[in-house]
């Protein structure tokens, strides 16, 4: 049970969290005053999802093919999120489904997937220093 709260449990609250978000009707959110604003909150919540989902599949046990490919998967199932929030967007009052939501979904998720294969790098690079 504690390995569930400890890499699972934050994935879940915060996937839940993001379709309670995108639930709200349109015109109950605050106007955002300029449109990159939006973009970069996007762009920042599926930065922090990504991180989730890999933390997420890579302490799973059940599909060891998804956890040899953690950095891809966490990815791939960044976006498919992004693209069901999107979708369920679509349905709710005064909301719209925007392809450059998306797209900003999946550059948040990109830039993340970067940053942790720069994170391993550098953490390998130092490993290898430190041991020779």
């Amino acid at each position: 049970m504690s390995k569930f709260i400890k890499y699972h449990l934050p994935l879940i609250l915060f996937l839940v969290f993001i379709f309670i978000m995108s639930s709200i009707p349109g015109d109950s959110i605050a106007d955002i005053t300029f449109e990159i604003s939006d973009k970069l909150i996007h762009a920042a919540v599926y930065f922090v999802l990504y991180f989730l989902f890999q933390h997420s599949l890579h302490n799973q046990e059940k599909f060891p093919l998804i956890k040899q490919h953690a950095f891809l998967f966490a990815f791939l199932f960044t976006v498919l999120y992004g693209a069901s929030d999107e979708f369920h967007q679509y349905y709710v009052p005064t909301r719209e489904s925007d392809i450059y939501d998306l797209v900003a979904d999946a550059v948040g998720g990109l830039v993340a997937y970067f940053t942790a294969k720069l994170i391993i790098f550098f953490k390998q690079r130092i490993l290898n220093k430190a041991s020779t």
